[in-house]
């Protein structure tokens, strides 16, 4: 599944970043894909519904699940990246992407601490114990908290929106 989904992920990566970027502009690009790259992973526990006799059509369907997940956050990451190399002054720009760099890096450690301890109390004998219910709990928590990543990112675009537009109108 993580092969055939990072495949899917380099055929399209780039189409898509593109594509959203015309389309939709920096900014609102950056909302969508904070979206897309967590929401996504709810469906997941969808394979759980899935008929069991036919594993071809589970590992199809995480295998897109997956590559759309890697395919936003890359858009995410890369649009975001592009937005603070815009609000700083180019002699400032490699200070600025080390730092985002250093914290980026802290944040992505937080996401295996989260699922490790969502999964084993999911799992464990005080959690739900049951595979199904475990599963949904794990991705509810990770999905509730891209909620919140993508409200914060909803609010700062539009004050970067909003502010491009008072900057045009000087």
């Amino acid at each position: 599944i993580m092969s055939s989904g990072g495949a899917f992920f380099v055929l399209l990566q780039y189409v898509v970043y593109i594509r959203m970027n015309d389309w939709f502009g920096m900014y609102n690009a950056i909302f969508i894909a904070s979206l897309l790259a967590v929401q996504t992973r709810i469906l997941i526990t969808a394979s759980l519904l899935l008929p069991r006799d036919t594993i071809w059509i589970v590992l199809i369907f995480l295998t897109i699940v997956q590559g759309i997940s890697k395919i936003f956050s890359s858009v995410f990451l890369t649009t975001n990246t592009r937005a603070m190399n815009k609000s700083v002054p180019s002699h400032q720009r490699a200070t600025m992407n080390g730092v985002v760099m250093a914290g980026g890096s802290a944040l992505r450690s937080f996401a295996p601490i989260l699922s490790g301890f969502l999964s084993t109390y999911s799992y464990g004998p005080t959690g739900p114990g049951n595979g199904t219910q475990g599963s949904l709990l794990v991705y509810g928590v990770i999905s509730f908290v891209g909620l919140c990543i993508s409200r914060v990112v909803w609010n700062v675009t539009r004050q970067s929106i909003e502010r491009e537009r008072i900057n045009a109108m000087e």
